[in-house]
């Protein structure tokens, strides 16, 4: 049988039936191709992977710590000026020495990817003179290098390299010889 005649045989509300049927189908279909992205349901990819893997790299990790409500490490784009940064942690303490920061913190500079800016309180004594230029790497430094910092002698150099690798700055805390006082004294001019 032809589908002609088998259409001829169907009753008249099996036609209707048919027919409404068929045109639900078509209009739900062009709904979900006529809704915006923002509208589409859940489980539909709304962006391509490329523009998911670019705003992914845009995306990187810094760390602040000393005087801010809220230290730790931070996901932000790679755009976020320092201040802006330091605003994202809750701002300064009270205790915050606002004079190191507006002396040495380039704050309107962007935050660089595993940077961490410290920001120590008004009774610390913080050695300011030190040129970005001169930052020591607590994980890659050779042995001269370290002796360069303030406080650190060819001992406690040796113990530096062998407690590698370090996580965050403040591991340097379990070194044997490296105190708060002498920890203050070198945090600005160490990375990670």
């Amino acid at each position: 049988m032809q589908w002609q005649e088998r259409w001829s045989k169907l009753a008249l509300k099996q036609k209707a039936l048919f027919i409404i049927s068929g045109i639900g189908i078509a209009g739900i279909c062009l709904l979900l191709l006529l809704q915006t992205p923002s509208q589409a349901p859940a489980g539909i990819i709304t962006e391509s992977p490329q523009e998911k893997d670019n705003e992914v790299l845009q995306k990187i990790y810094a760390e602040v710590t000393g005087q801010v409500k809220n230290p730790g490490v931070y996901l932000v784009t790679k755009e976020t000026l320092v201040l802006e940064f330091i605003e994202q942690a809750g701002g300064f303490t009270d205790n915050a020495d606002l004079g190191y920061v507006h002396k040495t913190l380039k704050l309107a500079v962007a935050v660089k990817n595993g940077e961490k800016i410290y920001v120590p309180s008004k009774s610390e004594e913080v050695n300011t003179t030190v040129p970005s230029s001169k930052l020591v790497s607590l994980n890659t430094a050779s042995r001269q290098e370290l002796m360069e910092l303030p406080g650190i002698g060819e001992v406690t150099a040796d113990k530096i390299i062998a407690a590698r690798p370090y996580a965050a700055l403040e591991d340097l805390k379990n070194v044997s010889g490296i105190g708060d006082s002498t920890y203050n004294k070198i945090v600005t001019q160490l990375i990670l």
